[in-house]
């Protein structure tokens, strides 16, 4: 999973060390989970963490390599989504949206390509 992480020059750093740390928990819980046989109640919620951490680095590498060359990053916010959604715990009893929450959704509600330089702006509120 590194190496996706690495090819994806264009994701900004914040982005792209929370994703680190994301791809390292979700692989370390694995780990633990696959090493006792106590937890293996765990195995669900190790291999959709799994899943998850691998699908936001793929969308990261794609959605910086698509920005780049055809001018569509919605893919990094899809990225985004993905590790705020599966992978950062959330409130049940939170109210609203933030306001990356809110431009995301515009942004790809619309299916309208979103440059590099937007997406870049949108990951980082």
């Amino acid at each position: 999973m590194n190496l996706l992480q690495d090819k994806a020059s264009s994701c900004p750093g914040q982005l792209k060390s929370l994703l680190k740390n994301k791809v390292s928990r979700a692989v370390e819980f694995a780990n633990l989970v696959a090493e006792n046989p106590n937890n293996e109640s765990e195995c669900r919620r190790a291999a959709g963490g799994l899943f998850h951490a691998k699908t936001a680095t793929n969308l990261v590498s794609e959605g910086a390599k698509l920005g780049a060359e055809s001018g569509d990053a919605r893919r990094l916010i899809l990225a985004r989504l993905v590790v705020e959604t599966r992978l950062t715990p959330q409130d049940p009893l939170a109210v609203g949206d933030g306001p990356f929450q809110t431009e995301a959704s515009k942004l790809l509600i619309d299916e309208a390509p979103v440059s590099l330089d937007r997406a870049l702006e949108i990951i980082s509120l």
